[in-house]
């Protein structure tokens, strides 16, 4: 296929991270609400903030609707350099990349000449929390990534058409360059077609999520040897 869509000038790769890129198993019963709030909350309380100064904080940020996790980070004065690797170690015991080797497949689509792209439902700290789980967390594979979109860069989400509209012109290029990689009919098919990508790699949510990146591999990467190649 990577002939057949270079041809066809979509070589840039929109693609998703929850159950796409990763899988998480799901939080304990006993949390309610974002994953990550939980860990903010037992932060907060440590660093000896009261429990109701801290609901008080979650309230207000989550009325902003677009927020990033560093809005509740920078409101509860908690440090950043801290905090992320402590929640990027807490969220690995329950989170496992599609594919063991992701970073050495996006090397090679990227050496393929596909410009990589990821768009998704969490805001961009969330996705940067994300992508380290699954390897790509040095500058060198971080520069494989042409752009990351969230919900907080785009003041939307990928249900709503203007989540698309706005990769669409900030990347500068025509929907038909583009390519959506991901497994929800709707969010990664339905409405970004009806603005002009056409060009969908959608997985089921029944299918084995162990082998989505192989596949994704195997897909695009006519020969994924003749890109390790050119290195």
């Amino acid at each position: 296929m990577t002939k057949q869509l270079l041809e066809q000038g979509a070589r840039v790769l929109l693609i998703d991270i929850d159950d796409t890129l990763i899988l998480q198993e799901p939080a304990s019963k006993k949390q309610r609400g974002y994953r990550l709030l939980a860990l903010i909350r037992e932060a907060a309380m440590q660093a000896g903030v009261e429990h109701d100064a801290v609901e008080s904080v979650f309230d207000r940020v989550l009325e902003s609707v677009w927020w990033r996790w560093g809005d509740f980070l920078d409101a509860l004065a908690i440090d950043p350099d801290v905090f992320w690797p402590w929640a990027d170690e807490a969220e690995s015991l329950r989170t496992q990349p599609t594919a063991p080797d992701l970073p050495e497949i996006f090397y090679r689509l990227h050496h393929a000449g596909y410009r990589l792209v990821i768009t998704s439902n969490n805001p961009t700290d969330g996705i940067a929390h994300k992508l380290r789980q699954v390897g790509i967390d040095n500058p060198t594979q971080r520069r494989l990534l042409h752009a990351t979109y969230g919900t907080n860069n785009t003041q939307a989400n990928k249900t709503l058409p203007r989540f698309w509209q706005h990769v669409i012109d900030d990347l500068g290029v025509p929907p038909t360059s583009l390519t959506v990689i991901g497994d929800n009919p709707y969010d990664d098919q339905f409405v970004p077609n009806s603005l002009g990508i056409h060009h969908t790699i959608l997985f089921s949510a029944v299918s084995s999520k162990a082998h989505d990146c192989d596949m994704i591999q195997d897909i695009l990467l006519d020969d994924p040897q003749e890109a390790v190649a050119k290195r």
